[in-house]
């Protein structure tokens, strides 16, 4: 009996990205790694989203579904937090003194406020030196995209569930988390902050491997349709590897972590901290 040939693959993942988009403004997007018998019910659930968006109807829906040529690599998930802040102004204090302690200047953070605050939304997101604050992703149009991600279903249920009992919207945050998850992974990041561009989202969150997935309300006005995401990395970091791992290395995320209850921003620095 003769073995295998090099080429056949022993697993079978596919990757399903769908964007949407109205005359070039970024409507919605959504993604997953998913085995075949699924491709048809999660590309039809993709559209549905594309078309029933708070950002209002798309001209362009662009559904991709990939065959993976590589097995993704398994990473875990970051744990998730959340604070309670009273107020805009709170939410960004709050950010910007857990980005400071994770290494992030002050250059750095109004470069980085001045990216997710912006009406002209980005494609992607923008890549900023966590010390000298320079953007640095190679089209600022197009941005960094994170993408080839995603979670075994039975383990992304059991996520939306447990988010879904601390009055999350499960199937939002579980997601972003999966999303944060990979960034956190990714070589020379340091921290990512992300701000929805969706007018009724007004919760953000800053997510590194150092402090886990932190959700942060009050992050913009309500009907706002400013938004974006930023990923800050190392000074010596190489741009090319970690553009390349973000948007070409598939990861899945292979462990659920602990959702913690609400605190008071204080405490949760202070947890940083100690």
């Amino acid at each position: 009996m003769q073995g295998l040939d090099a080429g056949v693959q022993l697993f079978m993942y596919w990757s399903i990205r769908m964007r949407a988009s109205r005359s070039g403004m970024h409507v919605s997007g959504a993604e997953g790694i998913f085995d075949e018998g699924e491709l048809e019910g999660r590309a039809a659930a993709y559209l549905r989203r594309a078309l029933h968006h708070d950002r209002g109807e798309p001209y362009k829906v662009v559904i991709t579904v990939e065959r993976l040529e590589e097995e993704p690599l398994l990473v875990g998930m970051l744990p998730v937090h959340a604070v309670g802040v009273p107020d805009y102004a709170g939410a960004w204090r709050f950010m910007e003194a857990v980005l400071k302690s994770l290494g992030v200047s002050a250059r750095a953070f109004d470069a980085a406020r001045a990216v997710v605050e912006s009406r002209d939304v980005m494609r992607g997101a923008a890549l900023v030196r966590a010390l000298s604050g320079a953007r640095v992703e190679p089209d600022s149009v197009r941005g960094v995209r994170a993408t080839r991600l995603g979670m075994e279903p039975d383990l992304m249920q059991r996520l939306k569930e447990r988010l879904d009992r601390l009055g999350a919207d499960g199937s939002v945050v579980s997601e972003a988390v999966v999303l944060a998850s990979k960034v956190a992974s990714s070589p020379g990041v340091v921290a990512e902050l992300c701000v929805s561009d969706d007018p009724g989202y007004t919760t953000g969150y800053i997510a590194s491997r150092a402090a886990g997935y932190i959700r942060v309300p009050h992050v913009k006005p309500a009907g706002a349709m400013s938004g974006g995401r930023v990923f800050f990395v190392t000074e010596e970091c190489n741009v090319v590897d970690t553009v390349r791992y973000l948007e070409e290395t598939p990861v899945m995320v292979g462990t659920l972590s602990d959702i913690h209850d609400t605190v008071s921003p204080d405490e949760f620095i202070r947890g940083i901290d100690r």
